[in-house]
């Protein structure tokens, strides 16, 4: 399952011009340094899981570290955790946004400087870069990959509006337009 998403995932990412991060290989594993024994290469520790929870998604790794020579942290033993509630619905979108997270570039300062959504900041957690890209890569992956659910949730009119946004932040790299498209979304309840 988990190879399933993390490679959507990056096709998304590339799809969009989002960032990896150049401590990721899907050959190497530069990650888990410290549960593998103080080495690179060994296996990759990242997971995936379903829990009964009335909360959101969430993840969690043991630390995240930087590697001599890379701009990117990397992450040890690194767990997603989606709420059953999404599974029910037949929604796996959520765990395409927190494979984003796994996947995109992100400093051990960006990390320190994260703004957590506590119900009542939603504009500024949405506009850190690292938020805007996982909403944006969920959004494309509903829009592609989630018909049914898309269009329970925005008509064909919105559908547009917000691929028009979508297209058009590709072409220009203009973060309000992807802005504009995610809050779209969420005012509709799509994410």
């Amino acid at each position: 399952m988990e190879d399933h998403y993390l490679k959507k995932t990056l096709a998304l990412m590339s799809e969009l011009g989002i960032r990896v991060r150049d401590t990721y290989s899907e050959t190497d594993n530069f990650d888990d340094y410290y549960s593998n024994g103080n080495t690179y290469g060994g296996r990759r520790l990242f997971t995936i899981g379903w829990e009964d929870t009335s909360g959101y998604a969430n993840v969690g790794a043991k630390k995240n570290y930087s590697i001599p020579g890379r701009q990117s942290v990397a992450w040890d033993a690194y767990r997603i955790t989606i709420p059953e509630r999404f599974r029910a619905q037949g929604r796996d979108d959520p765990i395409i946004h927190e494979c984003v997270h796994f996947l995109q570039h992100t400093t051990a300062e960006e990390e320190s400087k994260y703004v957590q959504f506590d119900g009542n900041n939603y504009l500024a957690y949405l506009t850190q870069r690292v938020e805007l890209e996982a909403h944006l890569v969920q959004v494309q992956y509903i829009m592609s990959e989630c018909h049914g659910y898309l269009e329970s949730r925005l008509s064909k009119d919105l559908q547009k509006q917000v691929a028009d946004r979508i297209r058009e932040f590709v072409a220009s790299g203009n973060l309000e337009l992807a802005i504009i498209a995610v809050c779209t979304c969420t005012r509709h309840g799509l994410i």
